[in-house]
C-alpha cells in the first residue's frame, strides 16, 4: 500500500485545485499514507509508515519512536475520541492514545488482552468505546478500562482476520471478517451480508466506510472494485480496482 497525501481545494466553483504533499516537498515523514483524520481545530493527523504526522495548514510535526512516546512507527489507522484525544493502531505494537501534547497511553500484548501486536483498524463509537481489529484475533472493545474480545470462539464471526471496522450513525459496528463479506454488530446481535444474500460479487471485503448521508462504501479484493450502497441501490465502480483505504467522506 503506497500513497501520498493529496488535498483538493475548490475555489469559487472553478476547476478543483490539487495540491500534492509528499516526503520531497513537505514535512511528511513517509509517502505511505494509511489513514487521515481531521480534528475540531482543522489539524490533519496522518498515519504513515514512519510515524504520526500533524499538519495545521502551515507546519508539519512528526511523532516517531525517537522523539516521542509513540509505541511504533508503522501506523495503520488514526481516529479521535470525544475529547479529541488521538488514537492510533500500529502494525507492530498494539494501539495508543495521545493527548496531542506529550502523554501516550499504550495498550499492547503485555498489558491488555490484545492477542497480537499487529492491529489493522481502530474506531471510536458515540459512547467513546474504542474498537480495534486485531490481526488473527478478531476485534476488541475498550470501554474505560474494561476489555471485551469478539472472535470466532465466542461470537458468530467465523474468521479472526478482520481488516476494517467502522461505526454507523446508529452506533452499529460494521466490520469485514476475511472471506465472510460484511458483518454488523448491533444491540448484541450479529447480521452478515455476503454474496449469497446481497449483490456482493465476492466475499473478500477489505475496506468499508459510511459517509454522513448513510451511504456505505465498500472496497473489495480481488478485482471487484468499489461499491456504493445508497438506501437499497447498489452502484459498482470497476476497472481492476484494489481499494484498500476509504476516508470518512467515502472518497
Amino acid at each position: 500500500l503506497s500513497a501520498v497525501c493529496i488535498v483538493m481545494v475548490n475555489i469559487k466553483a472553478e476547476e478543483p485545485k490539487w495540491e500534492i504533499f509528499n516526503d520531497k516537498n513537505s514535512g511528511i515523514s513517509n509517502d505511505v499514507i494509511n489513514d487521515i483524520v481531521i480534528d475540531r481545530q482543522g489539524n490533519k493527523w496522518i498515519a504513515t509508515s514512519h510515524g504520526l504526522v500533524k499538519y495545521d495548514g502551515k507546519s508539519w510535526v512528526v511523532f516517531d519512536t525517537v522523539n516521542s512516546g509513540i509505541p511504533a512507527n508503522l501506523i495503520s489507522s488514526v481516529c479521535l475520541d470525544y475529547n479529541q484525544n488521538i488514537w492510533i493502531s500500529t502494525l507492530t505494537n498494539g494501539i495508543a492514545k495521545f493527548d496531542g501534547k506529550e502523554k501516550w497511553d499504550i495498550y499492547n500484548t503485555k498489558n491488555s488482552p490484545l492477542a497480537s501486536p499487529k492491529t489493522w483498524s481502530l474506531k471510536v463509537d458515540i459512547y467513546d468505546n474504542v474498537w480495534v481489529c486485531i490481526s488473527g484475533g478478531g476485534i476488541a472493545r475498550l470501554s474505560g478500562k474494561d476489555w471485551i474480545i469478539y472472535n470466532k470462539d465466542n461470537s458468530k464471526i467465523k474468521n479472526n482476520f478482520v481488516t476494517t471496522i467502522t461505526i454507523g450513525k446508529d452506533n452499529a459496528i460494521w466490520l469485514t471478517p476475511g472471506g465472510e463479506g460484511i458483518a454488523m454488530y448491533f444491540d448484541n446481535s450479529w447480521t452478515f451480508f455476503n454474496n449469497k444474500n446481497t449483490k456482493l460479487h465476492e466475499n473478500y471485503v477489505v475496506s468499508l466506510d459510511i459517509d454522513e448521508k448513510g451511504n456505505h462504501w465498500i472496497g473489495t479484493f480481488p478485482g471487484a472494485g468499489l461499491i456504493r450502497i445508497s438506501d437499497s441501490a447498489w452502484s459498482f465502480y470497476t476497472q481492476y480496482h484494489r481499494i484498500f483505504l476509504l476516508t470518512e467522506q467515502g472518497q
